[in-house]
């Protein structure tokens, strides 16, 4: 049983239509989603409108690393894979729902056709307290959640529209914002 508690503090329920083992749900970072596990998660909307009294989980395909954001609308996810243990660094993948074929090539993006030393050499550090994201136009990632894209930036905020990495002096915080 999934519960949130809106702000003011009503509670919506809901099952979860299939058991899962030892979950800590996670919300995303803009409360979009809850992550369920590696590759799990459900939307918040499924959870609080609750159809037929049970949300459905989906899942990111398996060996695509840990899910950190997914964008429903734009059928987009963002997860990360650790790559070494030490120092602890990470890749990311941001591909369609369904997938695990990379949307672009950035670096610090992972994909099948780069050299294990190339991933090694791209990887970046991440913490949870701070998780990677969609833009909610599905437009702009941060695998890293900094949001920093100033020109020594790394990986930096990725636009997948145009393919290239965003280089700006200012914050691209109202990148990630709702219009």
């Amino acid at each position: 049983m999934l519960v949130i508690t809106n702000a003011d503090r009503t509670e919506k329920q809901c099952r979860i239509n299939t058991k899962l083992e030892k979950v800590t749900p996670v919300f995303n970072w803009n409360k979009t989603i809850i992550t369920l596990g590696n590759v799990e998660y459900v939307s918040v909307t499924s959870v609080t409108n609750c159809a037929s009294g049970a949300a459905s989980i989906e899942r990111i395909p398996d060996k695509a690393g840990t899910v950190t954001d997914v964008n429903i609308e734009a059928g987009l996810y963002l997860s990360v894979a650790v790559v070494n243990s030490s120092p602890l660094t990470y890749t990311a993948l941001v591909a369609k729902l369904g997938s695990r074929q990379p949307v672009a090539n950035f670096p610090g993006m992972y994909s099948a056709a780069k050299s294990t030393s190339r991933v090694l050499k791209e990887s970046f550090t991440y913490s949870d307290s701070r998780p990677g994201r969609i833009s909610p136009d599905g437009r702009y990632v941060s695998a890293d959640g900094s949001m920093r894209c100033t020109p020594e930036s790394y990986p930096g905020v990725w636009d997948l529209k145009r393919k290239q990495k965003v280089v700006r002096q200012v914050g691209c915080e109202s990148l990630f914002t709702s219009s």
